[in-house]
């Protein structure tokens, strides 16, 4: 029988082929890593090259951002100068480049502060939001995904598959929007936005950040959802399992200690295409609930055109999603037993 081309079932078997074709017999995870960090610099160089051409394209000038819109003609050209804005693209591409490699991220264009500076302290809350709304994401499809899997067809599958759907559908924006006003203004049971530090006490950090988590978690739980129901009742439907249940053992312990470890492999690839999403979303869900994270400092160093900030978070949103699939490689080989053996084996 020829495996699915298409649909939740597909990812489990085109990602076994990947994997499996990408390490080889012989393959080993110390490879897999270098092959990964090689790769890296071309794939940053390339991210950020496209960045400094889309932003320089832009008709706008950073120089009445920074000066008004009735400076004149010499003190744009001045400001120019000493940012070195009237060189060529390519020259200021490789001068950025090398103070990247020398850890120099510059000034900002607009500000009086460092890009240094403004990303260091915008980048506590982004990632307290983004790694919260992974926990999240991961819990409720796991519990989800369970329950439909234990109730295929029935109606709780249905329900749960609609559910997901509609999720998957549904604008971060738009559902940021909706529970920010129910839950924030009308039944006030959370902050109607800001962000509380962790230093202010748990509770206080959690109740900030616990619904644009959820938020910004929602269609990454309705992907994560459909993956693994299908890869659960794909396995539910071999022979070990059977045999498990004809000899007595109950279903929700089969899927527990045996099932739900065999059928997360596809989730596992999920979850290292997914992440970088959720930092991509997290741009809106910052601004929709003024947290002050890399999204809010992006959009402003996008109206205000400020380079050096723009450039500077492209390229560490480049650094992370690489970073995180090289982790999701690795995990991917100590969860499956057949790809430890193949790295093992020389």
């Amino acid at each position: 029988m020829s495996p699915p081309t298409e649909g939740p079932v597909a990812a489990r078997h085109t990602a076994d082929r990947l994997r499996v074709g990408l390490l080889g017999r012989r393959g080993s995870v110390r490879r897999l890593v270098l092959n990964r960090l090689l790769i890296m610099p071309v794939v940053l160089i390339g991210s950020t090259f496209l960045v400094f051409m889309l932003v320089d394209l832009s008709p706008e000038n950073p120089a009445f951002a920074k000066l008004g819109i009735f400076a004149n003609a010499a003190e744009r050209h001045r400001f120019a100068v000493a940012n070195h804005l009237n060189r060529p693209l390519l020259v200021r591409f490789v001068e950025f480049i090398n103070d990247v490699v020398h850890l120099r991220l510059g000034s900002s264009l607009v500000r009086p502060e460092t890009v240094g500076f403004l990303i260091r302290i915008s980048l506590p809350p982004t990632l307290q939001l983004t790694l919260l709304a992974a926990v999240i994401a991961v819990i409720a499809s796991v519990v989800l995904a369970s329950a439909a899997a234990l109730k295929d067809g029935k109606a709780t599958d249905k329900v749960i598959s609609s559910a997901v759907a509609l999720a998957q559908a549904a604008p971060d924006f738009v559902v940021g929007i909706v529970v920010l006003e129910v839950f924030g203004v009308i039944l006030k049971v959370v902050p109607a936005g800001g962000y509380h530090p962790w230093s202010s006490g748990f509770g206080s950090w959690l109740s900030t950040l616990i619904v644009p988590a959820s938020v910004l978690a929602l269609p990454f739980i309705a992907w994560m959802t459909r993956v693994l129901r299908a890869s659960l009742v794909d396995e539910l439907g071999k022979d070990y399992v059977r045999t498990a249940l004809g000899a007595g053992v109950p279903k929700t312990k089969i899927l527990l200690r045996n099932v739900l470890p065999n059928a997360v492999l596809p989730a596992i690839t999920i979850l290292g295409l997914r992440i970088g999403w959720l930092l991509g979303g997290a741009i809106l869900v910052e601004n929709v609930f003024d947290i002050p994270g890399l999204g809010m400092l992006l959009i402003t160093a996008v109206d205000n055109d400020d380079l050096s900030i723009v450039r500077a978070i492209a390229l560490l949103g480049g650094v992370v999603f690489v970073v995180i699939n090289v982790l999701v490689d690795v995990a991917y080989i100590v969860v499956d037993p057949r790809l430890r053996r193949s790295t093992s084996a020389q």
